[in-house]
Parts: structure tokens; sequence; C-alpha cells
């Protein structure tokens, strides 16, 4: 009699154990939900994160725009000394073309006027700002709308 409540006692057991061995094997994985959750958590942190380096990616080359443009003062003063103490032809020096390549790559524009006794010079950075550089040593840093005076060539 023993021998059968033993039997039947190790059957049920073995029938539980096998039971739950079933139950933790369909428990390791990650059901759809799930994984789709995560997928969407990820996809906004790395919008979140583009969008961030969008922005300063527009700084960086907004300082590269405000560099070029701090240099055309010197690039300006050297020619003044070279060419007979005359701004005349400024626009045209092949370092004057240089910086403004450099500002054209870097998303911004470039206007330079230039007589005799005087230069100006401005730009659209890319972040929206305009910067004016003169002859005088102004810079004229505004929100928008600077513009050269066409006659005594100095930043307005």
């Amino acid at each position: 009699m023993f021998d059968i409540i033993k039997q039947n006692y190790f059957k049920g057991r073995l029938k539980n154990n096998f039971n739950n061995n079933m139950n933790i094997n369909n428990k390791k994985g990650f059901t759809l939900i799930e994984l789709m959750v995560v997928i969407a958590i990820i996809g906004i942190l790395v919008g979140i994160i583009i969008v961030s380096l969008n922005k300063s990616t527009d700084q960086a080359k907004d300082a590269k725009v405000r560099s070029a443009m701090g240099q055309l003062r010197s690039v300006a003063q050297i020619y003044y000394n070279n060419h007979e103490y005359k701004f005349s032809g400024l626009a045209s020096d092949s370092e004057i073309l240089a910086i403004e390549s450099e500002i054209k790559k870097n998303g911004g524009t470039f206007e330079i006027k230039a007589g005799e006794e005087a230069w100006a010079a401005m730009t659209d950075t890319p972040t929206g700002r305009c910067l004016c550089v003169d002859s005088t040593g102004a810079v004229v840093d505004k929100a928008s709308g600077c513009s050269i005076d066409d006659a005594e060539y100095f930043c307005e």
C-alpha cells in the first residue's frame, strides 16, 4: 500500500516539476509589446540627440564664420600696407576670396565693399544673426538688418 502511495506521490511530483519547468521556459523571453516599448523609447532618445546635435552644428558653423570675419581685418590691413595705402581692389584679393569661400562653406553670406580709404564687409551667420566689420574697427552684431553705407563704407 505504501508502494502505491509512494508511486502516486512521486508521479505527482514529477508531473508538477515538469509543468513548473515548462512555465519557467515559457517566461524566458520578451513579449512583442515589451520590445516595441523599448524600441519606441530608444527612438525618442535618438530624436532628442539629433535635434541637439543640429543646434550645436549651427553654433559651430557660426563660430567659424565669426572667426573668418575677424581674420578679415588683418588681411585688409596687410592689403592696405602692400598696395600704396589704398583699399581699392580689396574685394578681389585672393586672401579675401578665401575668407569668402570659408564663410559660404559654413552657411554664411558675404558682401564686401571697398573704396580707396575705407572698406566694410557683412555676413549673415548660420544662426540668423548679422555681423558687419569695417576699416574703422567697428563690429556690428545684430539679430538682423545690418547694412553697409555705400558712400563711406562703414557698418550701419
